[in-house]
């Protein structure tokens, strides 16, 4: 003999059903977003005619090339290619970004002297940029 399902038993799945067609519907245009976590790394405000205060190593660049920052300003470069990188000053010891492993954000300091600085790979002597500080 079949039995019909009990009000204890419909109750809940009529709410399952329920639920799941809302998460389905396409009532909502937000959408979620995924932050990349950050290294703490912090940074003065950009000058004028600054696009920003970070650069980005990528197809064998520094972008932007050149940078202009504030003097001091903390400045994170992100290398997206596959190759290990570095930032380093042509003159010895102003500043360097070393080691810098695909996917890797290390942020290097500016010079806290206003000037041109011009800098390198050390790992492919072909990629050189400059930092402008003012």
């Amino acid at each position: 003999m079949l039995h019909s399902p009990s009000r204890l038993t419909l109750v809940p799945l009529v709410a399952l059903v329920g639920l799941g067609l809302a998460g389905c519907s396409s009532g909502s245009s937000k959408k979620a977003t995924v932050s990349a976590p950050t290294t703490g790394a912090t940074t003065a405000p950009a000058t004028a005619g600054t696009a920003g205060t970070s650069m980005t190593i990528a197809g064998f660049k520094y972008d932007p090339s050149p940078l202009t920052v504030a003097p001091g300003t903390t400045i994170p470069v992100k290398n997206t290619d596959g190759p290990e990188h570095t930032v380093t000053s042509d003159a010895a010891g102003l500043f360097k970004a070393d080691d810098i492993k695909n996917g890797m954000t290390v942020s290097f300091t500016a010079p806290t002297k206003p000037g041109t600085y011009t800098y390198h790979c050390e790992y492919h002597s072909y990629m050189h940029g400059t930092l402008i500080v003012k």
